[in-house]
């Protein structure tokens, strides 16, 4: 955790404003008031989209953080939804492709700070082949969301080096895209 990164704590309890409200190694807050917050994981789910020949299809983020990385489609996964609704709802909104048949991949767990404040998350892998098109023939065609992504771009994967070298966001994206080689 960086100097500047919030250490989710409060100083008042958020129920009755007392100070006596104790931080529970990050997991969650409790105060002498019945007060209890637990700090549990968001769920976010992303896709691997690949063709053929191994290229796969990279966001390049448009903000922080990790602004210019490359990131894989996805994002959280809103209240009350389901991972496959949102896998599906995001990708559209993201990039204006409308995926089906997406098939579970892994999960990896990763640490995401916004505004200076820790998220944990379980990042949840679809992957989805798209063997009937190449994925640099659908690139030119595809609308993104210029708020989140400045533009596509993608990259041949045949190996734990070609993953190493790319500027990837977040380290779940890493592992999901390994462990995608290591179960071809």
């Amino acid at each position: 955790m960086s100097a500047e990164t919030c250490n989710n704590d409060f100083k008042f309890c958020p129920l009755c404003g007392w100070t006596n409200i104790k931080n529970c190694n990050n997991r969650k807050w409790i105060c002498n008031c019945g007060f209890e917050l637990f700090n549990n994981v968001a769920a976010a789910s992303w896709i691997i989209i690949q063709d053929k020949l191994n290229n796969v299809l990279f966001e390049v983020r448009a903000k922080d953080p990790k602004k210019w990385f490359l990131s894989l489609p996805g994002w959280f996964i809103e209240p009350n939804e389901d991972l496959q609704i949102g896998t599906i709802r995001e990708c559209r909104e993201e990039i204006g492709l409308k995926v089906e048949n997406l098939k579970y991949l892994c999960s990896y767990p990763n640490t995401y700070i916004y505004n200076n404040i820790e998220y944990k998350t379980c990042d949840i892998y679809f992957l989805v082949d798209i063997w009937d098109m190449l994925v640099k023939d659908i690139v030119d065609i595809l609308s993104i969301q210029k708020s989140e992504i400045t533009k596509l771009e993608y990259y041949k994967i045949n190996t734990v080096g070609d993953i190493d070298k790319l500027p990837i966001a977040f380290e779940s994206a890493k592992y999901a895209l390994k462990y995608n080689l290591d179960n071809k």
